[in-house]
């Protein structure tokens, strides 16, 4: 066989690898936006159903909401799907957009209220009024609340996203003592199951036992995976069920600087500190903070509660994230579902 055949044979090899390696993506992006579009299927009918459920409701008092620098945002039911945005981010806002129509799939404004809590610069400026727009059309009640600073030495703290974001300002929720009781999720989320069982269901589990706060565990647990700088056990402060209590933010706000804590994970290494490490919170199930960090690290739990999910949490790769990062991850599936949710019909607002 001479030089040339050779040559001529590694280009034929080298195509056909090429060709399948092609045939191979194509074929997993079909895979996952046929997943997606079934999971968005799956929404759609199964909040049909609830909605055409007779609901008997009770006539709720409506109350200004005293935390709010607006002077117009009143309450609508006594419960609560609380968000906050402390950065004017367009993706992160137009994720926030897209929770919001996850819920009012679900749920009407006389059930359930959606609270957008924002810091004084969000919506400071004229281009970002049409993110305000963008929330306020999903049914978001924006309330604009004082940043809460972490009590650190800023040099070492460079380059944290957790402490440029001023996380600690997600204390303000308790301050929403209008509520009997409300949920505050990250805006990287999206509900795929009726919100309504946090509070029909864990919040009683909750009150039973005499806690204020519920939250589910970070993850992985036992999982060959690294991930996070929290210890085991620690729960995830991206979902947090919560009685708001005026007195318990004056207390939250002084132990920033009171107790020691790892401020590299900001609010929700101290929020551990004081209720995870005395196991003082009620433990929400997998399925109400659904980690896409489990996909892959713990398949087996994923598989186990897929199909039960209530609301799914895009740690590892954001919906708007490139397709290969979401495909690294074993999320694409789930990329493609944020993408989708724009085509979610609303429930009358």
């Amino acid at each position: 066989m001479n030089r040339k055949d050779n040559k001529d044979r590694l280009f034929l090899y080298t195509l056909i690898a090429l060709s399948i390696f092609l045939a191979t993506i194509l074929l997993n992006r079909l895979l996952a936006m046929s997943s997606a579009a079934s999971m968005l299927d799956n929404i759609k009918i199964k909040s049909h159903e609830i909605q055409h459920i007779i609901l008997t409701t009770t006539h709720h008092n409506k109350k200004k909401i005293q935390a709010c620098q607006e002077n117009e945002i009143y309450t609508a039911t006594e419960y609560a799907i609380v968000s906050i945005l402390t950065l004017p981010i367009a993706n992160y806002v137009q994720s926030a957009a897209k929770l919001g129509k996850s819920v009012r799939q679900w749920r009407q404004p006389h059930e359930l209220d959606l609270i957008m809590l924002v810091l004084p610069s969000v919506f400071s400026t004229a281009d970002t009024l049409s993110y305000k727009l963008s929330l306020v059309n999903t049914g978001w009640k924006i309330c604009t609340v004082p940043v809460i600073e972490c009590a650190c030495d800023e040099k070492k703290t460079d380059n944290n996203r957790f402490i440029e974001a001023k996380m600690y300002s997600k204390f303000n929720a308790w301050r929403l003592t209008e509520y009997k009781v409300l949920a505050i999720i990250d805006s990287d989320t999206l509900f795929v199951g009726d919100p309504m069982r946090l509070f029909h269901t864990e919040y009683k589990h909750m009150i039973s036992k005499g806690l204020t706060i519920a939250a589910s565990l970070d993850r992985p647990i036992h999982s060959v995976c690294s991930w996070g700088n929290m210890p085991v056990g620690s729960f995830n402060a991206g979902v947090l069920l919560l009685i708001p209590n005026q007195d318990t933010y004056s207390m939250l706000v002084a132990s920033i600087k009171s107790v020691k804590h790892n401020i590299q994970a900001a609010e929700q290494a101290l929020l551990n500190e004081i209720y995870g490490k005395l196991n003082l919170f009620h433990q929400l199930p997998f399925e109400y903070n659904g980690n896409l960090v489990s996909v892959v690290c713990e398949p087996s739990l994923w598989n186990e509660k897929k199909n039960n999910m209530v609301l799914i949490h895009y740690t590892v790769a954001k919906g708007w994230t490139d397709t290969w990062e979401c495909w690294k991850w074993g999320v694409l599936d789930f990329c493609y579902l944020w993408h989708m949710v724009d085509e979610l019909q609303q429930v009358a607002m």
